[in-house]
């Protein structure tokens, strides 16, 4: 975590308040920097390991190899957070002694809530797909060697080409970081990335995948970032594991100064859904994801009109995955040269958008289901910005 994120965060047990850094190791321009307070480093200095503190509420959250710790007390896997906490305990000062008892002791006495289980039940499930460091390397092998061009060419198309140079992006729910490594290597894009998801396991693949990037494990409903912080906010197949997706839209633009961006990519149509034995059947041959019990599907209408009610505007929406992509897809996969495959896949996405403009307009039952969507906070007037209020979203 490098230290000019800093200056973004913001407590996610008491909202208001800023917190304050102590490192016990950080690396920045081949130098090695031991037990120091963040101020005292340089912007780009990158925390190893260290604490993240509040004073007045006496609240402690460990970075551990460059992740930071940023979940709320009821939303935190409490053996894990102490565990982080008492190894580092003794690397710290004394006079930090006292927050971190404080933290744990808070901690082990915290109540369950329903969106506190809902995280923990999430966190669970995708830290057991990645427990091991073995299967962390193949998988972030996978990422640099075999790009999925399924899920980055609309990502790019619509989202990431449209965000300026050097923007500061925050992607919500970024598991492995796969899109932003890939916008890094494969597209050049130079965005000053920051990563969040729920998944610890998942985190440490996202900085061995895109060592440049900053990541925390934090939630979606409870960002831990200040208002306005980021250029652009950016959701790849995630909210759709929020119990409230809508809070965490809400969370999103919250954060964002300029864009919002998702993508849902839904890969079976309607008419492939489960249903008869022989929907069932088609279904598991082409939908080779296993998913969690809290998965759900975006109302994107539902997306688009809270964004209105935030002053947001679209810029840009799309829809694919009609009937004919989960019969062409696998085709694609076969092809192990990654220029051909993309190739094949941008001729599938024109075919797919053919049966999205001809087929699915007689029945919706043949697609589309995935969505891409960009969304602009609207621009203030003079007088807007006086009275601190902005002017009203266009209709998309």
């Amino acid at each position: 975590m490098r230290r000019r994120l800093i200056e973004k965060l913001r407590c996610p047990n008491t909202h208001g308040n800023a917190l304050e850094c102590y490192a016990v190791t950080a690396q920045g321009n081949g130098h090695t920097t031991d037990g120091v307070y963040a101020n005292q480093l340089g912007p780009d200095d990158d925390i190893v390991r260290g604490i993240l503190f509040e004073r007045a509420g006496k609240a402690a959250y460990p970075i551990w190899d460059h992740v930071g710790l940023l979940l709320s007390d009821e939303d935190t896997d409490v053996p894990h957070h102490t565990k982080l906490l008492q190894a580092l305990r003794p690397d710290l000062p004394a006079e930090l002694h006292d927050i971190i008892e404080s933290t744990v002791a808070r901690l082990r006495q915290r109540a369950d809530t329903k969106d506190g289980t809902w995280n923990r039940e999430e966190m669970a499930y995708y830290d057991r797909q990645s427990a091991d460091e073995e299967t962390r390397r193949r998988a972030v092998d996978v990422i640099h060697r075999r790009p999925d061009w399924n899920v980055y060419i609309p990502r790019e198309k619509t989202l990431l080409r449209h965000l300026e140079p050097g923007s500061t992006v925050l992607e919500v729910g970024c598991a492995s970081a796969r899109t932003m490594t890939w916008a890094s290597t494969l597209g050049g894009y130079d965005f000053e990335f920051t990563g969040i998801d729920i998944s610890w396991n998942k985190l440490l693949m996202a900085k061995a995948a895109s060592p440049n990037g900053d990541f925390f494990q934090a939630s979606a409903l409870n960002l831990p970032f200040k208002d306005a912080c980021f250029d652009a906010i950016l959701a790849f197949g995630s909210l759709h594991h929020l119990p409230d997706p809508l809070k965490g839209v809400r969370e999103a633009v919250r954060c964002s100064r300029q864009y919002f961006g998702l993508h849902e990519p839904i890969d079976t149509p309607k008419l492939f859904e489960d249903g008869t034995a022989a929907k069932n059947l088609i279904h598991r041959v082409f939908e080779n994801y296993e998913h969690s019990d809290h998965d759900n599907e975006i109302n994107v209408d539902h997306v688009v009109a809270e964004l209105r009610k935030a002053d947001w505007q679209t810029v840009d929406s799309r829809e694919a995955v009609t009937v004919v992509k989960p019969l062409i897809k696998p085709l694609c996969d076969l092809i192990g040269n990654n220029r051909s495959r993309k190739l094949a896949y941008r001729g599938l996405f024109l075919i797919d958008d053919l049966v999205v403009q001809t087929l699915c307009r007689l029945s919706r039952r043949f697609g589309p289901r995935a969505i891409t969507l960009l969304a602009k906070k609207a621009a203030a007037s003079p007088t807007d910005q006086d009275q601190g209020n902005l002017v009203s979203a266009a209709t998309p």
